[in-house]
Parts: structure tokens; sequence; C-alpha cells
């Protein structure tokens, strides 16, 4: 007669073959996660590895961009003139640059290389040798990792700034020290200040009367001779437009007018209307251009 099995062989015997299957799923679980984790490894690399073609060339161009390459190429100009300096500080101020075709030409470790298309508005009253007041340029430059600019091909637009000079009556003359700006004569006070803004000098006069100046924006351009030149340039720049749009593009003119005025009107200094005027000669030349996008 067998002897029943003794229960305690039974229980080693149902450890062992949990304990087998146990290390078999361990060793299973083991090898799909390392594989799991080396696909994910290799999407990452393939990831980073290819280049961020949008942000490289958004690193070369912008209004950031645009306003420092502005600065170096009247700074370099400058430098041929170092008795102008003031001026060509003013002058730089009031002058309106555009870029177009800003393109990276080669990625570094500490920035980019690029290159543009960059042209130059000067203010009314100052011209380039040859009576030149619109001048454009290939330039290449520079853009650190840190946001810095420096001009590495600009001697076409360097060299046309340099012989920048003051035009009346057709004849040009040297710059001095405030070519915006004329003297005043001294006037002596003859009872209390009216509290009406006084007639602005002739080379702050801008594009609208400034006795009936009455917003904070129309007074401070009556008295800044460079917002002033700015005005006139975006108010003859406006006025070509309208001429030479469809009826469509004149009422997108127009609408957006507004809407300059207003902003124009809440800025609290002097640099924040400026720009408020620049962006408003760029806009009237998207509009043009029909490649204009409203504001989100």
């Amino acid at each position: 007669m067998d002897q029943p099995e003794n229960p305690r062989s039974q229980n080693r015997t149902t450890c062992i073959l949990l304990a087998g299957f146990g290390a078999l799923l361990l060793v299973f679980l083991f090898f799909s996660l390392r594989n799991a984790v080396n696909e994910d490894r290799l999407e990452d690399d393939a990831a980073t590895s290819l280049p961020d073609v949008e942000g490289n060339v958004a690193a070369c161009s912008g209004n950031r961009v645009l306003g420092a390459l502005k600065t170096a190429l009247f700074a370099e100009a400058a430098a041929s003139r170092p008795s102008d300096a003031l001026a060509f500080a003013q002058i730089a101020r009031a002058a309106v640059a555009r870029m177009e075709n800003a393109a990276i030409e080669q990625e570094l470790d500490s920035g980019a290389d690029c290159s543009a298309s960059v042209a130059i508005d000067l203010p009314p009253g100052i011209v380039a040798p040859g009576g030149r007041r619109n001048l454009m340029a290939n330039v290449d430059y520079s853009v650190s990792a840190s946001g810095d600019l420096s001009l590495r091909n600009a001697s076409a637009l360097v060299s046309a700034l340099s012989g920048i000079a003051r035009s009346s009556g057709g004849v040009s003359q040297p710059l001095g020290a405030n070519p915006l700006a004329a003297p005043e004569p001294a006037i002596e006070p003859s009872g209390p200040l009216e509290p009406e803004p006084a007639p602005a000098p002739p080379s702050a006069r801008p594009s609208f009367d400034c006795a009936n100046a009455r917003t904070r924006g129309e007074q401070a351009v009556c008295s800044d001779p460079g917002l002033a030149a700015l005005d006139r340039q975006m108010a003859s720049q406006y006025q070509r437009a309208v001429a030479g749009v469809s009826p469509d593009r004149q009422a997108l003119l127009r609408q957006t007018r507004d809407r300059f005025l207003a902003f124009r009107d809440r800025c609290p200094d002097s640099p924040c209307i400026a720009e408020a005027y620049r962006g408003r000669m760029r806009e009237i030349s998207d509009i043009v251009a029909g490649r204009w996008q409203p504001p989100r």
C-alpha cells in the first residue's frame, strides 16, 4: 500500500516552481524595459539632432536685432567722424530701419552668423552722398547666445552713412553738433506763462498744427525735433500709401491709423512714442505689400 506524500515536501515543490516562474518573469520584464528605454533614447537623440531652423532664423531677425543693427551701423559710421558723434546719435534715433530676407549662414556654439537685406530711411533734412535719403544693402552680422550683435560685413551701408550731411536748398552742409534742432532765440518773459503749448520751433514742426495739440502724444511730438521728424516721415508714407492702394487697403490703413494714434497717446515717454512711429511705418509697408496680419 502506497504511503501518502509528505505535505511538507509538496509545499517545497510548490515554492520552487513559483520561484522559478518569478525569476523568468523578472528576466522578461528586465529585457522589455531595457528595450523600451533604448527606444526612447534613440528618439530623443534623433529629435535633438534636428536643426531648429525656425528658432535659428528668429535669432537673426526681430525688432530687437533690427534695433541693434541700426545702432551698430550708425556707431561704426560715427567712428570715422568723432566730432559728429552727438549728431549721429540723434539721426540714428530719428532714422527708420527695415530688414528683409534674414537668414542664418552658420550656427555656432556661441550664437549664429546671419545675413539680411537692411534698409535705412534717413530723417528729413539729412542726406547721404548723392542726395539719397533711402539706403539699402546686404549686411552680414553675428548674434551671440546672449543677444549681443556685431557687424561682419556692412561696408556699403557704413560708407554711405559716414558721408551723411545736412541738406539746405539742395546744398550739403556739415552736420554740426545738433542736426535736428535749430537754436532757439532768447526771449525774455513778458508775463505769466499761458497753459496753451508754445508754438514749436521750425525744426520740431510735425505734420499737424501744434497750436491745436491736445493729447499727451501730440504735445510730446511738438516738443521733440526727433519725434516731429518721425511724424512727418510717417505722414508722408501714409499719404503715398493711401493714394496707391485699393479701396479695401485704404480702409485698412485708416482703421489701423486710429489704433496707432491711441497707442501713441498712451506712451509714457519719448522712446515709446518713437518706437510707436517706427512700428506704424512698418505696419503701413506691410499693408501696402499685402502681408499685414492683425495683432492677436
